[in-house]
């Protein structure tokens, strides 16, 4: 189907939403359940990272950027030949710079206020998208579990996330690292997403590769063989044992 000639209710009724890779898409049966929270549990080294740039190539995105400034981001993206001009980037890392390090806000605003500059515009786009077909996605969402805040704040934030998402019937993709929070916050957001794409790094014979599995997902099967990639060009996917 002509993605120009979907309507919103052809989209609402979509059971599924591609994530951008085949092969991906194949071991899910289709790809991600509609209105699904996908949490990507992920080692820090294992540039999990570049999974989130190729979801932005499915469909137009809202990528909030809290650990380094959107431009740079957005440069990265193009460096791996990827497109930006779908993407609408929402700088977290910009503003709590202005507000933390120029401004010298006190830390105990400055976080309070990075949840308020994130609810804001998750709520301008439940306005704007609800007629599109859009991904929201988070790089990383460990910024939020790591402020020092009362937890319930978080919970917040990510029930609203969860709302927006469901009203939408998008996918919102929350990527963050293991072993980099407090447990009982990061397992009550795990056991509450929709999908968990959970990414480890392997050293292998033919070298360092980045496994993916998915261990959970409502509405889907999870699956039982463990993908790998490797950053070849862009990201490279497969099913086999090892990567050539």
């Amino acid at each position: 189907m002509d993605r120009e000639a979907i309507t919103a209710e052809d989209y609402s009724q979509q059971p599924f939403r591609t994530t951008g890779m085949p092969i991906l898409d194949s071991a899910l049966g289709g790809g991600l359940p509609s209105g699904s929270v996908v949490y990507i549990y992920a080692d820090v080294l294992s540039m999990a990272e570049l999974l989130l740039h190729q979801f932005t190539q499915s469909r137009s995105s809202y990528y909030f950027s809290t650990n380094r400034r959107a431009e740079y981001v957005a440069r990265d993206i193009r460096g791996f030949g990827l497109k930006t001009e779908d993407i609408t980037f929402i700088d977290v890392n910009g503003e709590f710079y202005e507000s933390y390090h120029r401004e010298k806000i006190d830390p105990k605003v400055v976080y309070p206020n990075m949840l308020e500059f994130t609810e804001y515009h998750l709520n301008k786009i439940l306005l704007n998208s609800s007629l599109k077909d859009v991904n929201i996605i988070f790089d990383s969402f460990s910024f939020y579990l790591n402020m020092n805040v009362n937890p319930e704040l978080i919970k917040r934030l990510f029930c609203k996330i969860y709302d927006i998402t469901k009203k939408l019937n998008c996918l919102t993709f929350l990527y963050g690292y293991k072993s980099a929070h407090p447990n009982n916050l990061e397992n009550d957001i795990l056991s509450s997403c929709d999908a968990v794409l959970e990414v480890d790094i392997e050293k292998t014979s033919f070298g360092i590769a980045s496994k993916l599995l998915v261990p959970r997902i409502r509405g889907g099967v999870p699956i039982t063989e463990t993908i790998r990639f490797k950053v070849r060009g862009g990201i490279q996917l497969e099913t086999t044992s090892e990567i050539a």
